[in-house]
């Protein structure tokens, strides 16, 4: 191994040539995607194009291991599909992969500016002492919940840890708020204070368009000298290639490198000491990561869902607060140093118990909550083949009688309409949409609640803890990162073809079926949250303190 990459590790190959057809001569691509930034050209490689030491396939690579490499461009599936049954590339087919990758590279760079140009009529920010540590949190603007006004907002899902960094004598929060790549508030972007946009200046705007040139130019002049060993490796190239050419792209490389050297100046004005994040693997929070790392503070990651993580960043820098012992052991699987990883219980559950005060007593009618999540914008499923399941399972439920069902909407869903449409045509009246993302409105539809479903969501593990009897749909295979759609023995999976009203209604009236459902889903809770008792916050201050 090269020392450099001891540094990145992540971005290594593998000692043994790889294979890139398994037993049954199916492409795998991820073993291709994982080798290919070591392929050698006159002894450089793609890991070889650098800014500021960090390889820019670094802050890309997540993005080629998931399963869709690009909106409008070939799944991974449709890859494996193409190359098996040997069709070949038509020029058409790549005239239409280079129209989207134009588009859609020009869409990413003008979207940034404009709100560059937009936070610039932003004033807000917030007071900062010179007495006390700053500790820095990232937060995404979808995740700032506003109270009364404008001026008063939460973090969700991990303020219970600012709000004990804010009652600390020698610390204070920063927090540094910043839109998804893929979304665009507009003028809205007016109502948020400490904006991320308001600290990108001149001087970076000229470094950053100078470097882009230059290190787009050395992708290009290695990618046409590119040759492969088998022609299975040229085959999966001529099809990714579209995707590694968008990432390596003046554009996106102008935004990961405008991303890394603001962040490098907001810690140097704001003089922060440490960076908390509650999330690891996107090209945002890579740049902010790799800013803190060269800026020789360190990084804690805040756990701030069920998920199990698949994937890591390992630096000597990071270290992570986890909800249970299950998560611990994942992440020692992947490598973490065990002095790195602390159990704290769950940060996003710190408010659970409160509310679970405001149950109401029993009634009459039945009542469903039903957790919908992003399956059309995380491009899981196709809209219209989500929908029709949808429309399947609402038939279902009504044919239990006395029921009423609500459909609780994920914060990231953009189709209301839909659901509407499906309900109307269906001519159904007992059921109902919610939206909404603070957690109050989520525990009280919880607590008020007789059963709960969804598709392998974080509100079913916390319809666990609250008590009431989880139905998992695997409508989607979620891989090894979502531990209910891994737990078959204390979790109850329903399949979308099943008749749920027959499986149903004995959860509903059966009190001993209840009652076995809810001990099998107290092992689950047990076996993966380590503690609930409202100081997670309390857990990782004290971890906070010890790192800065």
């Amino acid at each position: 191994m090269r020392k450099e990459d001891e540094q990145y590790p992540e971005t290594c190959g593998t000692s043994k040539a790889p294979m890139y057809r398994n037993s049954s001569g199916v492409p795998n691509i991820r073993e291709f995607l994982r080798n290919f930034p070591d392929k050698e050209v006159n002894g450089e490689s793609v890991n070889d194009i650098k800014y500021d030491g960090w390889p820019i396939w670094w802050f890309i690579k997540d993005n080629f291991l998931k399963n869709n490499l690009l909106p409008k461009l070939s799944k991974q599936e449709e890859i494996i599909i193409a190359i098996r049954d040997k069709e070949e590339l038509n020029l058409l087919h790549k005239l239409k992969n280079d129209l989207n990758r134009f588009f859609i590279k020009k869409a990413l760079y003008y979207n940034e500016k404009s709100k560059f140009w937009i936070s610039q009529f932003n004033h807000k920010k917030s007071p900062l002492g010179n007495a006390k540590d700053t500790v820095m949190f990232l937060a995404h603007t979808n995740a700032i919940l506003f109270k009364n006004s404008n001026e008063d907002f939460e973090v969700d899902r991990i303020e219970s840890v600012i709000k004990e960094v804010r009652k600390d004598l020698e610390l204070q929060e920063y927090i540094s708020i910043i839109e998804p790549l893929s979304h665009n508030a507009g003028l809205k972007l007016l109502k948020y204070p400490d904006l991320f946009y308001k600290f990108i200046n001149k001087e970076i705007q000229e470094k950053v368009k100078e470097s882009s040139k230059i290190l787009n130019k050395k992708w290009m002049n290695l990618r046409d000298k590119l040759e492969f060993d088998s022609e299975i490796e040229t085959k999966i190239f001529e099809h990714c290639k579209p995707a590694i050419d968008f990432y390596f792209s003046k554009e996106v490389i102008y935004v990961i490198v405008l991303y890394y050297e603001t962040y490098k100046e907001i810690i140097r004005e704001k003089r922060i000491k440490l960076l908390s994040l509650y999330s690891y693997n996107n090209l945002i929070i890579r740049c902010a990561i790799a800013a803190a790392d060269r800026s020789g503070i360190k990084s804690l990651h805040i756990h701030h869902g069920h998920g199990i993580p698949e994937r890591i960043i390992e630096f000597p820098k990071i270290f992570h607060a986890m909800p249970g012992e299950k998560y611990k052991e994942r992440l020692l699987r992947l490598g973490i140093n065990p002095k790195n990883i602390f159990i704290t219980g769950p940060v996003f559950m710190d408010d659970i118990l409160r509310d679970r005060s405001k149950e109401e007593g029993p009634m009459r009618t039945k009542r469903i909550l039903f957790a919908t999540q992003p399956l059309i914008e995380s491009k899981l499923l196709e809209k219209g083949t989500y929908l029709e399941h949808m429309k399947k399972i609402l038939r279902d439920l009504n044919k239990i009688k006395d029921i009423e069902v609500i459909i609780k909407l994920h914060p990231r869903e953009k189709h209301i309409r839909s659901y509407q449409s499906i309900i109307d045509s269906l001519g159904y009246t007992n059921v109902k949409i919610v939206r909404g993302q603070k957690k109050d409105t989520l525990y009280g539809l919880i607590n008020k609640s007789d059963l709960v479903m969804g598709f392998g969501s974080t509100v079913a593990l916390e319809a666990m803890v609250i008590d009431k009897p989880v139905i998992n749909i695997d409508l989607v295979d979620w891989g090894s990162a979502n531990p209910i759609m891994n737990e078959m023995e204390n979790v109850v999976h329903l399949k979308p073809e099943d008749d749920l009203s027959t499986k149903i209604y004995p959860i509903l009236y059966d009190e001993k079926i209840r009652e076995k459902i809810l001990r099998n889903q107290q092992k689950f809770v047990k076996d993966y949250i380590y503690m609930i008792d409202g100081n997670a916050g309390k857990r990782v201050l004290k971890i906070i303190k010890k790192l800065v």
